[in-house]
């Protein structure tokens, strides 16, 4: 009789346990949108041990990030630099948050860098923290929830690096490798890519432009007339072109960074857990 009232005990608490870890976060989006061209940016209110302000949500980056100076007494575990914001290469310290929070979505115990070089935001929510989770992207009502329950009709996501998500499009029939970046206020496109078929691109202006490295400069802009990825076709949507050879010295088959202008077309899941991305 003990052992069975046992049994039926650790049945009730893994029960209790699976039901816990599934348990759904939700993060709120603050979007910010330029309707001139359809770019934007998502951002969501977020503590990093309790500090709290507006950071980017960028799947694009592969680590979040803080400004050193709101964090002047956590030890340095390591000191880095890279990229470049206006020609000055980005110093950091990694350091250790105890509690990164956005609405009910913690993370606990999280390495992040610890900016020093001026750059145009004071917090970042990276990669880093959903590469875990299953996601569910809901431009209808602006959030984001984890543990989502990905679609039949779904297709599959590369992971690259262990740090960035992605998957085939196809342009005339000739098959790319993406970026899905959320942190890519409109999308990118290689200058290769639209000398392969010039067709499918109509000049619209030249835009002032953060190229991947944060040099500031010009590029032009685009109207593409079709892009295709799993069982869907984007149509008529403006794209930024611009060489990704800083992207490609990481991986190689990036050329094209899918950014916020057709990402806010959909509702999206993303799932990192399973490595499929449906629409709904």
């Amino acid at each position: 009789m003990c052992y069975k009232m046992n049994n039926r005990i650790r049945t009730l608490l893994l029960i209790i346990i699976v039901s816990f870890k599934a348990q759904s976060a939700t993060i709120k989006m603050v979007i910010h949108e330029d309707p001139s061209i359809g770019a934007g940016t998502i951002w969501s209110w977020a503590s990093f041990d309790n500090h709290f302000d507006k950071c980017l949500v960028d799947t694009g980056a592969r680590i979040s990030f803080v400004k050193r100076r709101n964090y002047p007494n956590y030890p340095a575990l390591e000191t880095g630099e890279q990229g470049v914001i206006s020609g000055t290469p980005i110093q950091y310290d990694l350091i250790e948050i105890q509690k990164i929070q956005s609405d009910d979505f913690i993370s606990t115990n999280h390495i992040v860098r610890a900016v020093k070089t001026n750059v145009p935001f004071n917090c970042l929510l990276g990669n880093d923290l959903f590469l875990e989770h299953s996601l569910r992207f809901d431009f209808s009502q602006n959030t984001i929830t984890t543990d989502a329950i990905i679609s039949k009709n779904s297709f599959p996501l590369i992971q690259y690096e262990n740090k960035w998500i992605g998957f085939p499009v196809q342009i005339n029939d000739i098959e790319y490798e993406t970026f899905w970046d959320t942190g890519a206020g409109i999308t990118l496109v290689d200058p290769e890519v639209i000398k392969q078929s010039p067709n499918n691109y109509t000049y619209v202006k030249d835009i002032p432009f953060n190229d991947p490295s944060g040099n500031h400069g010009s590029a032009p802009v685009y109207k593409m007339k079709s892009l295709k990825f799993g069982n869907y076709e984007i149509t008529d949507t403006n794209v930024v072109s611009y060489s990704t050879a800083q992207i490609q010295k990481e991986v190689p088959e990036i050329k094209i960074v899918i950014g916020f202008n057709i990402i806010r077309q959909f509702n999206w899941i993303i799932d990192n857990k399973n490595m499929r991305w449906a629409i709904e």
